[in-house]
């Protein structure tokens, strides 16, 4: 049975997923002693080779059973995905392969990856990279999550740009014959945007989004163009942007490359730019050094890529010289129905590209000279598999079983003067009575920030019914349901969270077929708590800080935190942050007796000496100061530093966040989410409590991590923990034992007083000082399953949840509050126990123990 899925995904294209039952391969493992090719210090080791439909993934040295199957299936629909995007895009089906296991390309995952994120060669298939990034991956598909670090998209992006696209306008930088290659790591940064924004999947970054990655890329082009006094011979042809040192060229090319994904046509663009980098219809460039021809190539594949003449975007806009024989080729390319073969105008064949056909028997003719043609038609950009004419001297073919639904691609060779060059096209097949419109538009605009736990959603996107869907995951309900089908184009949707990201699916409804489209917002709710006030008095508090942040680091009185644009700021002492440093993008920072240290958004690690970033020569992507400076290295190893570079590592044991204590005993969260200390000579396991971040006070040895569920818990020995109140994603502690955090949503918040005043009930983030005060939990102990809860401020949306000690939520509920609220626990999945009861309403988090008989 064919399961035929209808999803609207751009205002041009329908995609259609077709899942045959019959040949869907879900994750099959394999033990098997692999040879990995791409990291040259690997060799042969034992591994588990996970087989997908389109590629592999060969761990070293796990068996089939150290991962979920489940997960690891949507792992590799994940990459699947992925790798069908990059033939798509790229139009390279049949590539060789560097690594290979049953005739599918290897994503090769080890343990030490030579040193290096990631690793792989340019033209033929196959990549590595080390486990720690590798698990990013699967612990968002573990959470239901469709996300893809961005080094699978870099390193696969190499394999699909080949060394000869070089030869179309790559040139050298600051007049150093060597110093060339910037426009292929342009474009593999500019795959980490453009693949994932086809797919509709979230990018993995070092704690950056999808939107902040590319908003990084992006701003520099932007700046280059509203600032006059940069220009081509001062800019792009050096290797630092002139405005930003620390910045490479390469940023300015991936900005430039998606701007124009963006603005030129989208994927069909793309599509266009990498047909005409293999072809010959523009000509490669004399020289690295001609640079005239470089700037013209670059415009003449530009302009036939968006099938429209780009010359005011590169001469009035980018203030590039373009010659006037470019130009003129370009206008005569464009103004004769595609003239010479190969990339012309579109129009020049009929049915035109993008049509939707509806018979499965299709006549195309074409005007495009050439002495003999050539074509393809297949299900992806360059198949074979509908079509494969061989060689024709006619300027038409009749094409028949085409499929019913779905996508075709066309590949039309033409042969001029003995040198074949070819054009793409792309049409929508409907053979039926379904007809699916394509996306008009919803309001708000997908990626808003809401500011308000109630929003009004419009649209005008076709259909006859829409049906509405609204959770905390891809397709959940958790939220809304809107409990049946509706005429009108709008929806107000209430009871929406504080914080996190929430996600609409749209049903419509058309001809009694139904096709849905997904939309993802930020929730950011202020709901008039304490952002500030006096927190020196006797009352001990929570306050919410001004601003916004990724990491934080304390000692002392000396709070410094990375902002959500990546910049370096301080506390001002007024529950608010001040901006101390522009100059180089961050995504880690602590501090300590040896001041300011860093890892920038390239994973190399900084110290802030004299109002400037000093290299230190590392490679990190976790940072922690003490009277010592310890790196997690892209190896997830964790090493010293040393004065004039760094030790060996210590021990093998992997990590992915690291805190530093003074007697050279530094603690992580290993790559398996638990704590280890390092005891001098191996790694101690301290508990069964997975984490998310750690944090330590040397002064007083007192350790405190975040949970999987962001609670914060403090280590009281023996491998056991203890909740206290608070919520975080990242958190820091001072040497006078005050927390500060940066919550799951990138809020600050900070406890006014020692931790050590802290409770497993003390209030969180408060509002009014007596807002649960009369707050009574009854009976505790429980003894027949009920829980009452008196004393809630009333009618207010709340979330109460029960966890183990262990972390684990084994309880979640959400309501509207009354004079009582009761819970009727389930004795089979809370036993005989002590759990941990956690209220989330108001902006603030209340928790107490539970005891349950």
């Amino acid at each position: 049975m064919i399961n035929c899925l209808l999803r609207l995904q751009s205002i041009f294209m329908i995609v259609c997923l077709v899942l045959m039952a019959g040949n869907a391969r879900a994750a099959t493992p394999e033990q098997t002693t692999f040879t990995f090719k791409v990291p040259s210090c690997v060799g042969t080791k034992s591994a588990t080779a996970w087989i997908g439909n389109r590629v592999v993934v060969m761990i070293e040295g796990e068996t089939p059973s150290s991962r979920s199957a489940t997960t690891m299936n949507r792992v590799l629909n994940i990459l699947d995905a992925m790798d069908a995007k990059f033939v798509e895009f790229s139009g390279l089906s049949n590539l060789p392969m560097q690594s290979s296991y049953r005739g599918l390309p290897v994503i090769e995952i080890v343990v030490d990856n030579c040193g290096y994120g990631g690793l792989a060669y340019h033209g033929t298939r196959g990549m590595s990279t080390g486990k720690v990034l590798f698990d990013e991956i699967y612990n968002a598909a573990n959470s239901g999550g469709n996300a893809i670090h961005q080094v699978f998209l870099y390193e696969t992006a190499r394999n699909f740009y080949l060394t000869r696209f070089n030869n179309k306008f790559d040139w050298v930088m600051n007049d150093n014959s060597s110093n060339w290659g910037w426009w292929t790591v342009g474009f593999n940064n500019a795959q980490a945007v453009m693949i994932p924004t086809s797919l509709n999947y979230e990018l993995l970054y070092y704690g950056q989004s999808l939107a902040q990655f590319r908003e990084g890329m992006v701003s520099k082009f932007e700046y280059y163009l509203n600032n006059t006094q940069y220009n081509f011979d001062n800019t792009w042809r050096k290797d630092r942007l002139p405005w930003r040192q620390q910045s490479s060229v390469n940023d300015l090319m991936t900005g430039m490359i998606i701007y124009s994904y963006e603005n030129f046509g989208g994927d069909a663009w793309i599509k266009q730019v990498y047909r005409y980098l293999e072809s010959n219809v523009v000509s490669d460039r004399s020289s690295r050094t001609s640079y005239q021809e470089c700037r013209d190539n670059v415009y003449k594949i530009w302009s036939l890529s968006a099938d429209r003449d780009l010359v005011n975007f590169f001469e009035r806009d980018m203030r590039w010289v373009i010659s006037s024989s470019a130009k003129s080729w370009v206008s005569n390319r464009l103004g004769n129905n595609g003239g010479d073969n190969g990339g012309g105008d579109k129009e020049g064949i009929s049915p035109k590209s993008g049509t939707v056909l509806q018979t499965s028997q299709v006549n195309f003719t074409w005007d495009y000279d050439g002495d003999y043609h050539w074509m393809y038609v297949g299900t992806t950009a360059g198949g074979t598999e509908i079509l494969n004419s061989q060689q024709i001297s006619t300027k038409s073919l009749t094409v028949s079983n085409l499929p019913k639904s779905g996508t075709i691609y066309v590949r039309l060779w033409s042969q001029n003067s003995g040198n074949w060059a070819y054009q793409d096209f792309t049409y929508t097949m409907n053979v039926g009575d379904v007809v699916v419109p394509p996306i008009d538009g919803i309001l708000p605009r997908e990626g808003t920030v809401l500011t308000s736990n109630s929003v009004e959603f419009k649209w005008d996107i076709e259909g006859d019914a829409h049906w509405l869907y609204v959770g905390t995951s891809a397709g959940s309900t958790d939220i809304l349901n809107s409990g049946g089908e509706f005429t009108a184009k709008q929806y107000t949707v209430s009871n929406l969270p504080n914080s996190g990201s929430i996600y609409v699916r749209l049903w419509n409804k058309i001809n009694n077929n139904w096709a849905y489209n997904d939309y993802t917002y930020t929730m950011s709710v202020d709901n008039g708590g304490d952002n500030g006030g006096d927190n020196g008095g006797e009352t001990c508090r929570w306050v919410l800080q001004s601003g916004n942040a990724l990491d934080i680091g304390a000692f002392q009185d000396i709070i410094y935190v990375v902002g959500t644009d990546n910049y370096l700021y301080q506390s001002n002492g007024s529950n608010g942050f001040t901006l101390v440093d522009n100059t180089m993008e961050l995504k880690r920072v602590d501090v300590g007796q040896s001041g300011v240290w860093a890892v920038s958004t390239d994973n190399r690690i900084y110290q802030y000496v004299n109002n400037a970033w000093v290299y230190r020569k590392g490679i990190g992507v976790d940072i922690a100061v003490s009277n010592n400076v310890y790196t997690i290295g892209s190896d997830g190893k964790v090493y010293k530093y040393l004065g004039d570079g760094w030790s060996r590592a210590y021990g093998t044991t992997l990590g992915t966040d690291i805190a530093a204590t003074d007697d050279d005993r530094p603690w992580i969260r290993g790559t398996d989410g638990y704590v280890y200390q390092w005891l001098g000579s191996r790694w101690d396991k301290k508990g069964t409590l997975k984490i998310k971040d750690i944090a330590i006070n040397a002064a007083k040895d007192e350790f405190v991590v975040v949970d999987e569920n962001n609670s914060i818990q403090k280590y009281i020995g023996s491998g056991s923990y203890e909740v206290i109140s608070g919520a975080g994603s990242r958190i820091s502690i001072t040497s006078d034992s005050k927390l500060w955090t940066v919550t799951s949503a990138n809020k600050i918040t900070n406890y006014t007083c020692d931790m050590s005043n802290l409770s497993s009930s003390a209030r969180v983030r408060g509002t009014e000082e007596t807002l649960f005060d009369k707050v009574t939990f009854y009976p505790n102990p429980v003894n027949n399953g009920i829980l009452n809860i008196k004393g809630l401020p009333l009618n207010k949306d709340a979330t109460i949840s029960i966890s183990n000690l262990q972390g684990q939520v084994i309880y979640n509920k959400n309501t509207t509050t009354s004079e009582i609220v009761s819970l009727y626990l389930n004795e089979n999945s809370l036993p005989k126990g002590i759990y941990i009861l956690q209220i989330e309403m108001l902006e603030e988090v209340i928790t107490t123990k539970l005891k349950v008989n």
